[in-house]
């Protein structure tokens, strides 16, 4: 009973302070709620959407603002490059779209 009652409680803090992103077509900087399309190399694009952390779904396209990628692209713009440390090692990305 006590995990559901901290649960309600969670969810009432973040009804209070939710905020509502309007999409309004292309945009010059990445924020929160853009969707962005980038490159790696010579590899397929890959499309995403920032979010806060509580919506990131990485597997269908949502990923934090938190996130070593979402930090890396917030106020960023089309043709720049981002470096992302990964378990991988270091990536590098190329913004082609932002809407």
């Amino acid at each position: 009973m006590g995990n559901i009652d901290r649960q309600i409680r969670d969810l009432k803090y973040r009804l209070e302070r939710v905020q509502i992103i309007e999409q309004d077509g292309q945009k010059e900087t990445i924020t929160l709620g853009s969707t962005v399309v980038i490159e790696e190399n010579a590899a397929a694009p890959e499309i995403y959407t920032l979010v806060g952390s509580a919506e990131a779904d990485p597997e269908q396209g949502s990923i934090s603002n938190e996130s070593p990628l979402g930090r890396a692209l917030l106020n960023r713009r089309i043709g720049e490059e981002v470096t992302v440390d990964s378990p991988d090692g270091l990536l590098r990305f190329r913004i082609v779209g932002i809407s």
